[in-house]
């Protein structure tokens, strides 16, 4: 049998069929590894592509503020001033003592409580398409354990200002807090979920219906805008400036500007008396009202251990 006749009998063979059917498989098995391996390629170059947009955004919010125009800009807008409080009380053996404290020393964003609640929350704002989305969806997270209560009646004293880390205590312990405590644990937490701090204040003064308050403004992506995050609105509270509740709200454009003549059941700032940041703090009376207001609280007790020296 001559080797034509040999090949064209293995070609007919089970052999030969099972060899075919084999190297098929074979080449099916490697086009699959292929383009398993492609596509992992490809995820991987998307991942790297991920990883380095949200480096940038890291970046960004926190690199790229220092060097920010719009930041010396804000940052001058209105006369910086060092403002103490004697905001707690200190007790020896026999005496109290009421301690001065530089007012932006009760923002703490290097806290490892606050850390661990951001961290816990997955609220740090690079997680989010923008920061305006992230700060929303953060303010809401704040909201969800507030209880509101004066200092009077929790202290028997007018004011009482707390730290964050205390703040966080009396929450866990269920104890409602003041309008500013609330505001330096929001403050702080935004400030260590990555917005730079010239874009949050806690701004103090009266609202338009006269009394007192302690509240945060937050300058929006435009970086022109300030909008008004009050320290002391509940999730479920239905804000008549917005027609809903804070837990209905979808966008930070439906939160009320800072100046805003309509958020006055929202307990925006009418006449101010001085705000601050976590490195400054700054005041000026823009009318006699703001300047007579202070002053009448002053000699109400609340403020009259506030110094200012510009």
């Amino acid at each position: 049998m001559g080797w034509l006749d040999w090949l064209d009998k293995f070609w007919a063979s089970p052999d030969c069929a099972k060899w075919i059917d084999k190297a098929n498989k074979s080449n099916e098995e490697a086009q699959q590894y292929y383009e398993s391996m492609l596509k992992a390629g490809e995820e991987k170059a998307a991942l790297i592509k991920e990883k380095e947009a949200m480096a940038k955004r890291i970046n960004q919010l926190f690199e790229g503020w220092k060097d920010n125009p719009e930041k010396e800009y804000w940052d001058n807008k209105y006369p910086k001033a060092n403002i103490s409080y004697n905001a707690q009380t200190f007790r020896t053996k026999d005496r109290e003592i009421r301690l001065s404290i530089p007012v932006n020393l009760f923002i703490t964003q290097h806290d490892y409580q606050i850390k661990q609640w951001v961290a816990s929350k997955e609220a740090h704002l690079h997680n989010y398409p923008s920061v305006r989305e992230g700060v929303l969806a953060l303010y809401k997270e704040d909201r969800k354990d507030f209880k509101y209560q004066t200092d009077l009646e929790t202290f028997g004293i007018s004011e009482e200002w707390l730290f964050p880390f205390q703040t966080m205590k009396l929450i866990e312990l269920g104890i409602p807090v003041d309008c500013e405590d609330r505001s330096h644990l929001l403050a702080s937490r935004l400030i260590t979920a990555g917005l730079p701090p010239f874009r949050v204040r806690t701004a103090c003064g009266t609202i338009w219906t006269g009394k007192g308050h302690s509240t945060i403004q937050f300058l929006d992506d435009d970086l022109t805008t300030w909008r008004h995050l009050n320290s002391t609105s509940p999730l479920d509270w239905v804000n008549p400036r917005m027609g809903k509740t804070l837990n209905e709200v979808e966008t930070m454009d439906e939160m009320p500007t800072t100046n805003d003549r309509k958020d006055v059941i929202g307990l925006g700032i009418k006449n101010y008396w001085f705000s601050f940041t976590n490195y400054a703090s700054w005041n000026k009376f823009e009318n006699k009202t703001s300047a007579n207001t202070f002053k009448k609280e002053q000699k109400k007790g609340g403020l009259k251990y506030i110094e200012i020296k510009q």
